[in-house]
């Protein structure tokens, strides 16, 4: 396994387990269905324990389509932790 397959496998695991410990919704989660991750993920259940008020999630990845209409006004950048080194594969963190 290559470390960039690992180094994704171990923040999916990693968002997994925070996705499923702390329950949240975006705002308009009430009209809008849930696919099959969010039935997967038990995303009705934590819906009814919260709706995500006060919450800031994360995504740490390469790039995000900011201009996708699930996400569209609520993507914000942050600071670039990685060091890009211009070759092909990413540099160990």
């Amino acid at each position: 396994m290559t470390n960039r397959r690992m180094r994704t496998a171990v923040v999916g695991a990693a968002l997994t387990g925070l996705i499923c410990a702390l329950p949240m919704a975006a705002a308009h989660a009430a009209t809008t269905p849930l696919g099959w991750e969010g039935e997967a993920l038990g995303l009705s259940a934590a819906q009814q324990l919260s709706q995500g008020e006060g919450v800031t999630v994360a995504v740490l990845d390469s790039g995000v389509v900011a201009d996708h209409p699930a996400v569209k006004g609520r993507v914000t950048t942050g600071p670039d932790y990685r060091k890009d080194t211009g070759r092909s594969t990413p540099a160990p963190l």
